[in-house]
C-alpha cells in the first residue's frame, strides 16, 4: 500500500498566491492588555507630614496618568490592516510573437504549440493541476489512493459544470482519458493525448470516483494527469467549449487560422469568481511588432522579449513590471562518443569542452538571459543534485587537458537548427580557441535535427529540452539515452529502469541524483544553460505564474486589480 491523500473538503477553492507580486495580508497587531509588572512603590512618612502629602499626591497622580495612557492606546487603532480588495479586470490583452496554432484550442486536435498550451489551460481542467509552476494539487479530483503500484482511485469533486451546464460525473473523466489513450500512439497526435502513453484503463466504478489502471508503474502520472483535460462527453468532439474551465471561446474566433482569439468568462464556474472578465489574445509575427503594440497600449502583458525590446518598453510606458519565469529546461551539447577516430572518445576531451566554454558569452550572443547549467536536471524539477556545480570557464585548463588527445585534428561536426546562430556561432568559436577543428551544420528544424543525432550522424549537437511531465528521469532519458548511438552505458541504463519503476519519492530522487552523477562523471552531454524567459506587463495588475511551458504560465481567471 501507498500512502493516501486526504481527500479535500468540497470547497471552493482559495486561488494560489503569487509567486511574482505576494497579495498576502498581515494580521494586525496584537491587542493583548497592558499589565504593571514593576514592584510597588514605597510611601514613607518622614520630615515633613506636608512633603510626605505631596509624595503621595504625585504618586497617585503618575499611576492616573499610565492608567489613562493604556485606556487611550487601548482604543486607538494602531495600524489596522485594511482587507485586500480584489477588483475585477473588464477586458486583458496578452500578445506574443511566433508562428503558434491560436486557433487550435482544443485539446484533442493536433498542436503541441505553448500558446495553445496557455490557451488550452483557460478553457479545459483535469483531475489535477499545476500551481507555482511545478507543484501538483487535486483540481477536479479531491483526492486519490494507490490499492498498488498500478491502481489509482480518484475521488471526483462535486457539482462542476461543464460549458452546457451538465454535471460533470465519472462517466465523462473515463471518457476523456479513454479518448486519449486510444489517439495518444497516432503520428501527430496532440503532445497532451500523449501523455496517456502509460495508460491501460480507465473505468468508472461510482458516479464520482474513477479507476485508473497504468501499464506499469508510474512515478509521474500525476503530472501527466494535469495536461489530460476532462471534457464532456456529449459535447461534439473537438468543440472547444466543452470544458470545465474558468472560460468559453467567443464564437466568432473560432478559426483554426486564427492569429487572436477571445475569451469570455464562464460564470457557472464551480471554482468561484472569475475575475478577468475577457482576454483578448494575439500573435504578432515578431518580437518588435510585439514590443511595439505594448508600447501603444495595445498589449497589457506580452512576451517573450529578447532584451533590446525590455529595454524600449521600459523606456515608453508609464507603468512598467519585469516578469522573468525560469524556463524549466536544459540547453545542452550530446557528443558522439561511439564515432571511430573521434576525439570524443576521450574523456579528457570531453571535460576540455566543459572549460573551453564562457556561458555568459555565449548567452549575450545569442540575445538570451539564462544561468549556467550544472547538470541536465534544473534545480527545480525532482532528481536534480545540488552536490554538483557547474564547471568554470577555464581555457587555459582546457588546452592543458587537449594536450594527449588523440585524433585532436579531426574535425568534429556542431549541428543545430536554424535560428540559433548566434549561440552556436559562439560555442564554435570558443571550442576552435582551445584547439578542436569544428565545422559548423545547419538542420532545418529540430525534429530533424533530433533524427539525425539519434541517428549518430553527428559528433556534436545543440538542442534544448523542457520534460513535459516536469520530471528528471524524462530529461535524462530524452536527452542521453535518446542519443543511444551516441553514448552506452550499462549502469545509467540500469538506474533508469530502477527510477521508471519506483513510486517511493525519497528512493526515486536517489536514484535520479545518482544518474546526474553517472552523467556529470562520464560527460556525454555538457549541459550549457536554463534560460530565463521574459515579460512585461503595463497594467497594475496581480498576476501569477502557475503552469510550466506555456508563456506566461498564468491562470487568467486569477489575475485581478487592487
Amino acid at each position: 500500500m501507498f500512502d493516501v491523500i486526504p481527500e479535500a473538503p468540497n470547497e471552493q477553492p482559495v486561488p494560489p498566491a503569487s509567486n511574482t507580486l505576494s497579495d498576502t495580508e498581515l494580521s494586525p497587531p496584537s491587542q493583548t492588555p497592558i499589565r504593571d509588572t514593576s514592584p510597588p512603590l514605597a510611601v514613607y512618612s518622614g520630615g515633613s507630614g506636608s512633603s510626605g502629602r505631596k509624595l503621595l499626591m504625585l504618586v497617585f497622580a503618575i499611576i492616573i496618568l499610565a492608567v489613562l495612557a493604556v485606556v487611550a492606546y487601548s482604543l486607538k487603532p494602531h495600524n489596522k490592516q485594511t482587507p485586500l480588495v480584489k477588483k475585477d479586470i473588464p477586458y486583458l490583452t496578452y500578445g506574443f510573437s511566433g508562428t503558434g496554432d491560436v486557433g487550435q484550442t482544443y485539446p484533442t486536435e493536433t498542436s503541441d504549440d505553448t500558446n495553445t498550451s496557455l490557451i488550452n489551460g483557460q478553457l479545459f481542467e483535469g483531475l489535477v493541476r499545476y500551481e507555482d509552476q511545478t507543484k501538483v494539487v487535486p483540481w477536479l479530483a479531491t483526492g486519490w489512493t494507490n490499492p498498488d503500484d498500478t491502481t489509482w482511485i480518484f475521488n471526483l469533486r462535486h457539482g462542476v459544470k461543464f460549458h452546457s451546464g451538465r454535471t460533470m460525473t465519472a462517466a465523462d473523466v473515463a471518457y476523456s482519458l479513454n479518448y486519449a489513450v486510444a489517439h495518444e500512439g497516432i503520428s501527430g497526435s496532440a503532445t497532451n493525448l500523449s501523455l496517456a502513453s502509460t495508460i491501460k484503463e480507465v473505468k468508472a466504478v461510482q458516479p464520482y470516483q474513477v479507476e485508473i489502471t497504468t501499464d506499469g508503474p508510474d512515478a509521474v502520472l500525476l503530472s501527466r494527469l494535469a495536461s489530460l483535460y476532462v471534457v464532456d462527453s456529449e459535447a461534439k468532439l473537438g468543440s472547444p467549449n466543452a470544458g470545465t474551465g474558468p472560460y468559453t471561446v467567443a464564437s466568432d474566433t473560432i478559426n483554426p487560422k486564427a492569429t487572436s482569439i477571445d475569451l469570455a468568462a464562464f460564470n457557472g464556474y464551480w471554482a468561484g469568481h472569475v475575475y478577468t472578465r475577457q482576454v483578448h489574445i494575439q500573435e504578432d509575427a515578431t518580437p518588435q511588432q510585439m514590443a511595439s503594440d505594448v508600447i501603444s497600449g495595445k498589449l497589457d502583458v506580452a512576451g517573450d522579449f529578447p532584451a533590446q525590446q525590455i529595454t524600449q518598453i521600459k523606456s515608453k510606458t508609464k507603468y512598467y513590471q519585469s516578469i522573468a519565469i525560469p524556463d524549466l529546461g536544459v540547453s545542452f551539447l550530446n557528443l558522439n562518443t561511439e564515432r571511430a577516430n573521434s576525439p570524443l572518445h576521450s574523456l579528457a576531451a570531453r571535460q576540455a569542452i566543459t572549460y573551453a566554454l564562457d556561458i555568459p558569452a555565449i548567452l549575450k550572443s545569442g540575445g538570451l538571459n539564462g544561468i549556467q547549467a550544472s547538470q541536465i536536471i534544473p534545480p527545480a524539477l525532482p532528481g536534480h543534485d545540488p552536490s554538483l556545480v557547474a564547471t568554470p570557464y577555464n581555457p587555459i585548463k582546457a588546452k592543458q587537458l587537449l594536450t594527449n588527445v588523440p585524433n585532436l585534428s579531426t574535425p568534429l561536426t556542431l549541428s543545430y537548427p536554424t535560428g540559433d546562430e548566434g549561440q552556436v556561432g559562439a560555442i564554435a568559436k570558443e571550442l576552435a580557441a582551445v584547439g578542436f577543428t569544428i565545422k559548423l551544420v545547419q538542420v532545418g528544424d529540430v525534429g530533424t535535427l533530433a533524427s539525425t543525432m539519434i541517428a549518430g550522424q553527428g559528433d556534436i549537437f545543440y538542442l534544448g529540452f523542457g520534460s513535459d511531465t516536469l520530471d528528471g528521469l524524462d530529461m535524462v532519458e530524452n536527452i542521453v539515452a535518446a542519443g543511444s548511438n551516441l553514448y552506452d552505458s550499462p549502469e545509467l541504463n540500469g538506474l533508469i529502469k530502477q527510477a521508471g519503476s519506483t513510486l517511493d519519492p525519497s528512493t526515486r530522487i536517489a536514484t535520479l541524483q545518482k544518474m546526474e552523477r553517472v552523467v556529470a562523471a562520464d560527460i556525454p552531454t555538457v549541459s550549457l544553460y536554463d534560460e530565463t524567459r521574459n515579460y512585461t506587463l503595463t497594467k497594475p495588475y496581480i498576476l501569477n505564474t502557475d503552469f510550466p511551458s506555456a508563456d506566461t504560465g498564468t491562470y487568467f481567471s486569477q489575475v485581478y486589480q487592487k
